[in-house]
């Protein structure tokens, strides 16, 4: 009876601990993006006043999403930018399907990665672009990615102002099942997470499909030259290091949304997130600290409620404990989801917080042990 005791005390106490703490993030951290608007600068709109862009995605075997995206990205309604394109060594038509955009707009330029050895991952083909990139003020995007609006270029440079860095959403189109669902409203959270941070003075990620920053910062950082040897992390590892809370800005703006098409099984969506969650480890120790606050709490808040409901019967506090978090939950998720878009996933909020728990506990341990990622592409 002692040690059933003791069992009781211990995930009663974790329990209320874990709540506490889910509850903190929402009110304290999460609630500054909820309640974040936009800050409207003066208008620039006169040309002098709008500085040039380089635009810059990297390609490999892209020949189908070229031709269903490039023109978007091409037509924005800005006065003076360029497109580059990094062919990184592509073995289908993704070169001839470049040429002939090139006849059509001359500010597309391509920027050839020819030679094999050369072609060991997204980073080395993003800092042959970035080298060649003729302006100060670098968008980042992939050739499967389609800007919201014509006003995609315009609305990041204005919310970039005098910053150096600028984070932006990068969402997935809507489709029908559960997969998708889940894959919106993870990405959505994540988004919520680094916008808040960033609010915080504690930037630490971006998405590499709508990211802007100065060319003069990735130079000065040496690139990526710090964590060149992880395939991944050319989006948050280069944040992590360089963003600090008085040269980040960030976008909500629906105009600067950047859609992205989402995984359509759940063996590559795990392939993805895996990918991604490598990188964590390399994150700043403060950040480490605060997003495995969150996960844990998150993922503990159901395992140690539902041992507590099921094993030893305390229907009280259970329902007190997820009560309390649900309620502060879903009105600072819906204004959340409603500044991204994403009402709709609001009817499988439930289902979707529970599995975000389980993705928690799983995925993130697993990472820890994937020494290595495979190539970008």
């Amino acid at each position: 009876m002692e040690f059933y005791g003791l069992l009781l005390f211990f995930f009663q106490a974790t329990f209320i601990v874990a709540t506490f703490v889910q509850v903190a993030f929402w009110i304290i951290v999460y609630a500054r993006f909820v309640f974040f608007q936009d800050k409207k600068n003066e208008p620039l709109d006169a040309k002098t006043a709008l500085p040039s862009v380089s635009v810059i995605i990297c390609a490999k075997n892209e020949e189908k999403n070229l031709l269903a995206n490039l023109d978007l990205f091409l037509t924005q309604s800005y006065h003076s930018f360029e497109v580059l394109v990094v062919d990184d060594y592509s073995q289908d038509n993704t070169q001839k399907v470049l040429l002939e955009y090139q006849k059509k707009y001359s500010y597309l330029r391509i920027i050839n990665n020819t030679n094999i050895k050369k072609s060991n991952g997204k980073k080395a083909a993003l800092t042959l672009g970035i080298q060649n990139a003729k302006n100060e003020i670098l968008i980042l995007s992939d050739a499967d990615c389609r800007p919201a609006s014509e006003n995609w270029i315009k609305t990041s440079v204005e919310a970039l102002c005098e910053k150096a860095v600028l984070l932006s959403y990068g969402p997935y189109f809507q489709e029908k099942g559960l997969l998708n669902a889940f894959i919106r409203y993870e990405t959505a959270m994540t988004a919520l997470q680094y916008f808040s941070f960033a609010l915080m003075g504690l930037p630490y990620m971006g998405v590499g499909r709508n990211l802007c920053y100065r060319k003069s910062i990735f130079e000065k950082n040496g690139g990526f030259k710090s964590h060149e040897t992880v395939n991944s992390g050319d989006d948050d590892l280069f944040i992590n290091e360089v963003a600090n809370g008085s040269n980040t800005a960030i976008c909500v703006d629906y105009e600067n949304f950047n859609y992205s098409e989402p995984k359509h099984t759940w063996s590559s969506f795990v392939r993805q997130k895996t990918r991604h969650l490598t990188t964590g480890k390399h994150y700043r120790w403060y950040h480490q600290l605060l997003l495995i606050a969150w996960a844990g709490s998150h993922a503990w808040h159901y395992f140690s409620g539902l041992v507590i409901l099921l094993i030893f019967g305390n229907a009280t506090l259970f329902f007190w404990g997820f009560g309390l978090r649900f309620l502060v939950m879903i009105f600072l998720i819906y204004l959340t989801l409603k500044k991204l878009r994403e009402l709709s996933l609001m009817i499988y909020l439930p289902m979707l917080d529970a599995l975000l728990a389980i993705y928690y506990a799983v995925a993130a341990p697993i990472s820890l042990f994937i020494a290595k990622t495979k190539q970008w592409k």
